[in-house]
């Protein structure tokens, strides 16, 4: 694959051709190794506020999520900066990023982000309520990316309870619109292929986010009352952004009549 790019010499100013920075967004396409493996599925929602929350990119995505194994089953929920993210499961934080202040569109931005990292635990609590339910695996990775910098209210090494306000959305690296991107892995090894997630329905069926779905705290098992403070920074829309009729979408019915929207439109 070639990438051939024009430059106009007139826009240079006093720089020269040799110490100009040119970014590129082409990358060797890596297949999954297991596409349809075994996943993951969790009791907490990890967006507080009631939502609901619109999955603008879900598995194998052709924005950003298809290219490489280590995001193919990661999941984009479009939200306000500022919402607080959750933890999905009991766990110990391993890993935190959090200085990057870069947004937008540009291809320079793909490799600049902020994130923070669980090693959760593996199987149901007592109380079923921070567990994550995976067979025949010792250690689950969830990543949180794209938060806001300097949100985070932890420190690696310390312990989080499922539900726990970890730090806040943002819009930080590649992001053309403020958005919290999840995903699980079986490995901390660098590159590791993730897994698909799915989360335990309120009614007994699961919620196994796709692109266009509006996903809402309370159809999941927790939590019951969803954190709300702090305020998001950014106003959310009166109407959801039109979804596109290829799409999955969520019937009306099953988000509570009280919700209102808390995602800003695709722009």
């Amino acid at each position: 694959m070639v990438e051939v790019c024009e430059i106009d010499k007139n826009t240079l100013e006093n720089k020269t051709i040799e110490n100009l920075k040119i970014s590129s967004d082409i990358v060797d396409w890596i297949a999954h190794p297991s596409p349809s493996n075994h996943g993951i599925t969790f009791d907490w929602f990890p967006l507080g506020g009631k939502g609901p929350f619109l999955c603008s990119q879900g598995c194998g995505g052709g924005l950003t999520h298809f290219s490489h194994p280590s995001t193919f089953h990661a999941l984009d929920f479009e939200t306000c900066v500022g919402t607080p993210v959750l933890a999905v499961g009991n766990g110990i934080v391993v890993d935190i990023r959090q200085k990057c202040c870069v947004s937008g569109i540009h291809v320079s931005h793909l490799f600049q982000w902020n994130a923070i990292t669980l090693q959760l635990d593996v199987g149901n609590d007592d109380d079923g309520r921070g567990g994550a339910e995976e067979n025949n695996s010792t250690s689950i990775i969830v990543e949180y990316v794209h938060i806001k910098a300097h949100s985070v209210r932890v420190a690696v090494g310390d312990r989080v309870e499922a539900g726990q306000v970890l730090c806040l959305s943002g819009d930080a690296g590649f992001c053309p619109v403020p958005h919290l991107h999840i995903e699980a892995h079986l490995s901390r090894e660098v590159g590791a292929p993730s897994i698909p997630m799915s989360w335990h329905r309120r009614d007994g069926g699961f919620l196994s986010p796709v692109a266009g779905e509006w996903c809402a705290p309370n159809m999941c098992r927790y939590p019951i009352t969803a954190p709300t403070d702090p305020t998001p920074t950014t106003t959310p829309p009166t109407d959801p952004p039109p979804i596109d009729s290829n799409t999955t979408t969520t019937s009306p019915e099953l988000l509570s009549d009280s919700l209102q929207p808390d995602s800003p439109h695709n722009t």
